[in-house]
């Protein structure tokens, strides 16, 4: 398979009260083009911290990044930028509370193609995102959570990004609309070839998008493999924990 980007060894350490504080430790794995990973895991075992580092957002303590098998330093993040982009949890705080959702659009769209970047490609993205045009008219606090989520998916898409990386991009949001947003993405991800690495606390959200996933517990990968085998079979007792929350 076609590997999009590789890490390997990754570690992250914080400052705590003068002590080090692993939040990430030696965790390597592979996304490859066209699929999509999920990491699950509890609140605080490290999955949202391990999607910055990948994401360039966050420097590594230790381990390597190959995108596209180069190796990307933390001098040439801005390579991960070009090349993935972020969807967050809260999507009313991924925006600027005083923009409409028009300008925050077009001010991707314009750090992409310069000031020429178009108000047709804008409308175009809101309408592939399940949004009326008359949307981008908005504040963030007009709008739904869900149809927020779906403006904060048609900014990342201005900057026509081989990846999107959801950090808990649905957990905020009740189990019908989560649907709605779970289905945008996979039709994203057929019909563009996007990447996806999904990250969240939920194995039925992980079973219903994701072709692998990875399974953290505190900062370290306890399983993974096939998302089928892995909810059919799981191996490690902390991933029978997180399935048995969900059934």
């Amino acid at each position: 398979m076609d590997t999009f980007l590789e890490a390997r060894h990754l570690s992250r350490r914080f400052m705590k009260k003068g002590h080090a504080v692993s939040a990430v430790q030696d965790i390597s794995f592979s996304l490859y083009r066209g699929e999509c990973l999920g990491i699950a895991g509890a609140s605080g075992s490290g999955k949202s911290t391990l999607a910055r580092m990948v994401c360039g957002l966050l420097p590594l303590s230790e381990g390597e990044l190959f995108l596209e098998g180069n190796p990307v330093s933390w001098k040439e993040r801005k390579k991960l930028y070009q090349k993935m982009q972020m969807v967050f949890q809260l999507p009313r705080e991924s925006f600027d509370s005083r923009m409409t959702l028009r300008k925050s659009l077009m001010e991707n769209l314009q750090n992409r193609q310069g000031k020429k970047g178009g108000r047709e490609e804008m409308e175009h993205l809101l309408t592939e995102c399940g949004l009326p045009v008359e949307t981008a008219d908005k504040y963030p606090h007009q709008v739904s959570g869900g149809e927020c989520q779906r403006a904060a998916i048609a900014r990342a898409l201005a900057s026509r990004p081989e990846c999107l990386v959801c950090d808990e991009a649905v957990s905020a949001l009740d189990m019908e609309v989560q649907k709605g947003i779970l289905d945008l993405l996979m039709k994203l991800k057929v019909e563009k070839g996007l990447t996806l690495l999904f990250i969240s606390h939920d194995l039925a959200v992980i079973s219903y998008l994701c072709d692998r996933v990875m399974i953290m517990e505190q900062g370290k990968v306890v399983e993974q493999g096939q998302t089928a085998e892995v909810i059919r079979h799981p191996r490690h007792p902390y991933t029978k924990k997180l399935l048995a929350a969900v059934l």
